[in-house]
């Protein structure tokens, strides 16, 4: 399995009527580690509370956009070293 590594932006926050759980939509971009893909992903999660702390997490992201980062091979001009290429003169 590949390691992705990104970050994660937060961009909305949904309370709901039951005071424990509150839906989240999230976006990444970044990359997966051994394949050098670029790997851009939006999510829409349920997190559960109990006592205040989490205790529950439901993620929804698309696979289709993990399944396509983890295949080998060059996309979007990045190689497996995860750095771009250069450009040609």
């Amino acid at each position: 399995m590949g390691i992705f590594v990104f970050p994660l932006s937060l961009t909305a926050v949904h309370e709901c009527i039951d005071p424990d759980l509150l839906v989240a939509e999230y976006e990444s971009d970044g990359h997966v580690a051994h394949t050098g893909k670029p790997y851009r992903n939006a999510y829409i999660a349920l997190w559960r509370f109990r006592d205040g702390k989490v205790c529950g997490v439901k993620e929804f992201p698309n696979p289709m956009v993990a399944a396509e980062a983890l295949i080998p091979g060059p996309a979007d001009g990045w190689e497996g070293d995860n750095l771009p290429d250069d450009e040609e003169e």
